[in-house]
């Protein structure tokens, strides 16, 4: 639903107004990672095999928790004004904003902790028509904005606000048997002390996404960093594919962890994944330019250089699933947080180094090399617990590929028309993967393909 209403509201923004809502965003993310505390991990985790009287005890106990940190959180901020608005760089001409941002805080703390406990347990429909409803909301009010004129950054703000308080009453009519006005401090510290570490990383992973845009926009002009975090939103389109990928990936690794051949299965599904991934963002890559042009406009365009930096961040990111099957295997999971320290460590030290010098690409290899350290830190841990090789050879020819095709994409304009400029980028890949697939390293590929296809055709018909 953002991707859908963003050209809706781009083009009716200032740039200044599209810079300082970039920053409300991930700083909306990051507070509410924070405010969360682990909740929708812990409280799924001690409801298990309990009495329908201990479930609403636990139910409840978090609610009200959440509820008041986040309250407190935003009441805090709000009670600083002007200084606490300054740690993230919004503009003083859009205090409103940020006071909205405050009340949304809350609002979407609400409106989660109703969705994750439909979701949680098994309530399929329930989660889902609050999920419409939610998005429903958003879209009608942008509908409203767009067709009355009244496009501007507090306005959009307020959209937000309503389409999280709104659907968090519907998933409060779902849940409100579960509430007893009954708190249990003893409880609350075993869910704090489960749900820590989760927020922890939470917090961590969302820092890494959005570090460089606190730091960059204080180092640029707002329309520099306007077009900068725009191409990194646009930029997430990729990301869903990713993620995609993640979600599908999980409950298949697991179910051939302690297997004998898991280690031999996951060393080809990883240089798989490579492949349809380095040609997934080169495709992207190809449509790129159209794609900035609709979604946020031609004064935007300029982006498109900065995409290969955030897709190739994207692609590490989804090697973090097969990082982490060692870690996993052992059950120690505090050592993700060795690998999430030095996945912040790097990003906020080449974002400090870079960015005086490099500006946004400064900032861009910051977010991309963090992921990577995160990911090489995470294989080096988990490689003690469950050894995992790579087809080395495949995956740097493949990595390889992605970031010549991409500096040829960014750095050489033959085509001033953009139609015709993204069928000639996609024709050369076509070219350039086929010509790769009849290589000795991949020329088995085709044939694997084929049988992993028919192998989920059967599977499905059965």
């Amino acid at each position: 639903m953002q991707l859908i209403c963003m050209p809706l509201i781009i083009r009716d923004m200032s740039m200044n107004e599209v810079a300082n809502w970039n920053i409300l965003l991930p700083a909306g993310m990051l507070l509410s990672a924070m405010v969360t505390f682990g909740m929708d991990s812990a409280i799924p985790r001690f409801v298990v095999n309990k009495e329908e009287f201990e479930k609403k005890v636990i139910f409840s106990t978090g609610l009200f928790f959440v509820m008041g940190l986040g309250m407190a959180v935003s009441f805090c901020l709000g009670a600083l004004g002007a200084q606490s608005a300054r740690i993230f760089n919004i503009s003083t001409n859009h205090l409103a904003s940020y006071w909205v941002l405050l009340g949304w805080l809350p609002g979407v703390i609400f409106s989660q902790y109703f969705q994750k406990w439909v979701q949680y347990t098994f309530q399929r429909n329930k989660f889902l028509g609050v999920i419409a409803f939610q998005s429903a909301i958003y879209l009608v009010l942008i509908l409203y904005l767009k067709f009355s004129g009244q496009i501007n950054l507090f306005n959009v703000m307020l959209a937000s606000l309503a389409s999280t308080w709104i659907p968090g009453f519907l998933g409060l009519y779902f849940s409100h048997k579960m509430i007893t006005f009954r708190f249990d401090t003893s409880l609350l510290m075993k869910l704090m002390k489960y749900g820590g570490p989760f927020m922890i990383l939470a917090f961590g992973f969302n820092l890494i996404f959005s570090f460089d845009k606190f730091i960059l926009s204080r180092n640029v002009s707002p329309e520099e960093f306007a077009i900068y975090s725009q191409a990194f939103r646009v930029a997430a389109i990729f990301a869903m594919i990713v993620s995609s990928f993640n979600f599908a990936f999980g409950p298949y690794s697991l179910s051939i962890l302690n297997k004998e051949e898991g280690p031999d299965i996951f060393k080809k599904v990883k240089t798989y994944y490579l492949f349809f991934m380095c040609l997934s963002g080169l495709l992207f890559m190809a449509f790129g330019k159209l794609i900035l042009l609709l979604l946020s406009g031609q004064e935007y365009i300029n982006g498109y250089n900065y995409l290969p930096i955030f897709i190739i961040g994207y692609i590490f990111y989804g090697l973090y699933s097969f990082a982490q099957l060692g870690i996993i295997h052992s059950k120690k999971s505090y050592l993700g947080l060795y690998a999430l320290t030095a996945g912040i460590a790097t990003t906020i030290g080449l974002d400090f180094l870079l960015v005086s010098q490099m500006k946004g690409f400064g900032t861009g290899l910051g977010y991309s090399l963090g992921i990577a350290a995160m990911v090489l830190t995470t294989n080096t841990l988990s490689q003690n617990y469950l050894r995992i090789e790579s087809n080395l050879l495949k995956d740097c020819i493949l990595i390889f590929i992605f970031v010549s095709l991409s500096f040829v994409f960014t750095h050489f304009y033959p085509i001033a028309n953009l139609y015709l400029d993204s069928i000639a980028k996609l024709v050369s890949l076509i070219v350039i993967f086929g010509l790769l697939l009849l290589s000795p390293p991949f020329k088995s590929y085709p044939e694997n393909f084929r049988q992993a296809f028919s192998a989920t055709i059967l599977k499905t018909n059965t």
